[in-house]
């Protein structure tokens, strides 16, 4: 089992679920033209199939490739309908992105790749809604102080609650990985 990711929440949660694995990460630029797909769904979903395609294709030797299961996974916020926000660029644009998200819902998009057995590919998307509650602009300006929301979609981690109101779906799809999901989904292709 491969994990092409450098997300240590992903590999946290893959850990926690008792998985064992191997990091390699994927050289694919996630700059896939956003206006080429019909949504952000379809965005994530190929984004995360191009990461695990690049891994498979390039990070592993002709043996390994036989018997490897790649898992590779994006996540987008869709602050407002057909908006796609991924990691800020910056502070600034990290609280602008905080802003925009405050008292509202936004949806939480994660796709996910498996690549396997000579490049078959088993892939899907689940999406959690979340609800801030209203965010000051003093409480914005120190939580991107601090560096957390710089390499989390949408500018903030889940795991921060201070700011959420309600979820509605898959906490740790928020977090970046769907693991029930991924789960099942390992557990199908391993058992055929």
């Amino acid at each position: 089992m491969i994990l092409a990711s450098k997300s240590p929440r992903r590999a946290d949660l893959l850990r926690e679920a008792g998985i064992k694995f191997e990091v390699r990460h994927s050289q694919f630029e996630e700059d896939l033209p956003k206006n080429s797909f019909r949504g952000p769904v379809e965005y994530v979903e190929s984004t995360a199939v191009a990461k695990g395609l690049d891994v498979f294709n390039t990070g592993l030797g002709d043996e390994e490739r036989a018997n490897a299961i790649v898992l590779a996974a994006d996540t987008i916020v869709e602050g407002r309908p057909g908006d796609v926000w991924e990691k800020p660029k910056d502070e600034q644009e990290a609280a602008a992105m905080l802003k925009s998200l405050s008292n509202r819902s936004h949806d939480v998009h994660t796709g996910v790749a498996i690549v396997y057995s000579d490049r078959v590919i088993r892939s899907f998307v689940v999406t959690t809604s979340v609800k801030f509650i209203e965010l000051d602009d003093l409480t914005i300006s120190e939580y991107v102080r601090g560096g957390s929301p710089m390499d989390k979609a949408g500018g903030y981690g889940v795991q921060d609650m201070f700011m959420v109101e309600s979820i509605h779906g898959d906490y740790f799809n928020v977090v970046g990985m769907p693991i029930s999901r991924v789960l099942l989904e390992l557990r199908d292709i391993v058992s055929k």
